[in-house]
């Protein structure tokens, strides 16, 4: 069995590197323990700070790669989910006859979006759909589908932006207009505001980056466009409260 350290944990789970030891788990043909790195401290179901009861652990023969079955100890949660863990060739010598095979943290398994990608009501308000679209891009990256979340999250920002458009125009032909056209249309002839058109630009050149067999982007990937967006929402959101306050309190 596992033996789960009770020291202080960290949020960015994926960022910082534990020195919790698996005790007494042997693998095929390896002597000495195993280290995960980092530990999983992070129930991917409720995204609270826990420290989970173990299940069940396998090592899969053929990929070599370490499952963890746990469960959440947070009262309201209780959720079973998978770590998964990939060999490394790090070694961790103390001497001859006491070492640690390193295994790196990969993914949980299932992944559900957490909390904390939920949008503010104005945008589910403004665009009902961009919200489903944008999470089922989220799952399908962090299920290593990364081949195909670029693409989802371009559409999560059509969706968004075209909505955006839509509701600051008045008349309904161009409404009609602004959902036919492309999205580059869109950005470039319809988004006034300075700030939102270099978010909105940007992530759809990732976007079709991800769409596309040839990339122009090296440097930049689903990440940013992750990061983009959500500076995007908050962008649309703070104008829509400066608005808000400035109708409530005028000069």
């Amino acid at each position: 069995m596992f033996k789960w350290s009770k020291k202080k944990k960290d949020l960015n789970f994926k960022n910082e590197i534990h020195e919790d030891l698996i005790e007494d788990y042997k693998v095929e043909n390896i002597e000495g323990s195993v280290k995960l790195e980092p530990y999983p401290s992070i129930c991917p179901c409720c995204y609270k700070d826990v420290t989970p009861k173990e299940v069940l652990s396998r090592i899969n023969p053929v990929t070599k790669k370490l499952d963890i079955i746990l469960t959440c100890t947070i009262h309201d949660c209780k959720e079973i989910y998978i770590a998964e863990y990939e060999p490394s060739n790090e070694v961790l010598y103390k001497n001859h006859y006491d070492q640690s095979h390193i295994y790196k943290f990969k993914t949980f398994k299932p992944w559900s979006v957490t909390s904390h990608d939920v949008f503010d009501e104005y945008i589910n308000g403004i665009s009902p759909k961009f919200q489903k679209i944008y999470k089922q891009s989220v799952c399908a990256e962090h299920n290593d589908l990364d081949e195909i979340a670029g693409m989802g999250y371009r559409k999560a920002l059509e969706n968004l932006i075209k909505d955006y458009c839509v509701i600051n125009e008045n008349n309904e032909a161009e409404k009609a207009n602004i959902r036919q056209e492309t999205l580059g249309n869109t950005i470039k002839n319809r988004v006034t505001d300075p700030t939102l058109k270099i978010y909105a630009e940007r992530i759809a050149w990732i976007g079709n980056d991800h769409t596309h067999m040839l990339k122009r982007w090296d440097d930049v990937g689903l990440e940013d466009m992750r990061d983009m967006i959500k500076h995007a929402v908050n962008h649309i959101v703070g104008k829509h409260k400066a608005d808000e306050f400035k109708n409530k309190m005028p000069n």
